[in-house]
C-alpha cells in the first residue's frame, strides 16, 4: 500500500530507472557565504569608490547577458566596469580581479561528495547544468579545487550552448549527451523556474533547499536523501 501526507506520495510508482543525475551548481552543488555582486560592492566601498545607485542592477543586467553566450567573461566585467563608471586603470583591474575571486568563493554543501561517490558507485552518471558566465573549463577548476571532478561526467554551461535555464531544450541538450532518454534523467534544482523547465522537459525533477519551500514537490534538505529520491538508497 503506498503511503501519502496530503498530497505528496511518497512512494510513488517509479517509471524508467534514473540513470543519470544532472545538477545545478550554485545553490545545489555549492554555496557562496557572500553574494558575489554583494562581495564586490562591499569591496569597492571600503575603498571609497562610490557606485551608482544601480550598481547592483546593471551587474545582474550584464550577467545575465553573459550567461547566454552574447559575450565572454572578460567583456562582460568590463561593460560592468563601465557602468559603474570606473575607468582608471588600476582600479579596473582590481575590481576585475574581485569579480573573479568571488566567484571562486565556493563551499560545497555537507553530503555533496558521499553523494556523489554513492552514485558512482551505482553506475549513476552525474553532471551539472549550469547558468552562468564562467566558460565549463573554468567550472572544472573549481570541481577539481573542491574534490568534485572525480564524480563529475559532464558540464553544460549556458555560455557556452547559448541556452539558459528554465529553457527545456538545455536540458533535453543535457539528455542527449547522455544517451539516455528523458525519464531516465534526473535534475535537482533549487529555482523553481528551473525545475518547471526540467519537469517541461520530461525530466524527473526534484528541489533541494528551493528557493520557495513547498511550490514544488519533491522537495528535499539534506543531500544524502536524494538517494531514495531516485530508487539508489542503500539498502
Amino acid at each position: 500500500m503506498e503511503a501519502t501526507i496530503g498530497t505528496l506520495n511518497l512512494h510513488p510508482k517509479r517509471g524508467p530507472k534514473i540513470r543519470a543525475v544532472a545538477f545545478d551548481a550554485n545553490g545545489v552543488l555549492y554555496y557562496r557565504e557572500v553574494d558575489v555582486v554583494e562581495g564586490v560592492m562591499a569591496a569597492a566601498a571600503a575603498r571609497g569608490l562610490v557606485l551608482p545607485a544601480d550598481a547592483r542592477k546593471s551587474y545582474k543586467e550584464i550577467t545575465n547577458r553573459a550567461m547566454g553566450g552574447s559575450m565572454t567573461r572578460e567583456q562582460m566585467i568590463r561593460a560592468i566596469l563601465d557602468a559603474w563608471g570606473l575607468f582608471e586603470p588600476e582600479e579596473r583591474q582590481r575590481v576585475a580581479e574581485e569579480i573573479v575571486a568571488a566567484s571562486r568563493a565556493i563551499h560545497l554543501y555537507p553530503g555533496v561528495l558521499s553523494t556523489l561517490a554513492r552514485l558512482r558507485q551505482l553506475g549513476i552518471s552525474v553532471g551539472v547544468i549550469t547558468n552562468t558566465f564562467q566558460s565549463a573549463a573554468e567550472k572544472w577548476r573549481w570541481f577539481v579545487e573542491q574534490n568534485l571532478a572525480p564524480y563529475l561526467d559532464r558540464i553544460i554551461a549556458s555560455s557556452e550552448v547559448g541556452l539558459v535555464k528554465p529553457d527545456p531544450a538545455i536540458y533535453r541538450l543535457y539528455v542527449t549527451e547522455c544517451g539516455l532518454s528523458p525519464e531516465e534523467v534526473a535534475f535537482v534544482g533549487h529555482d523553481l523556474e528551473e525545475l518547471e523547465g526540467a519537469r517541461a522537459a520530461g525530466l524527473l525533477a526534484l528541489a533541494f533547499r528551493p528557493d520557495r519551500p513547498g511550490f514544488f514537490q519533491p522537495e528535499f534538505y539534506d543531500f544524502p536523501a536524494l538517494l531514495p529520491l531516485i530508487g539508489a538508497a542503500d539498502g
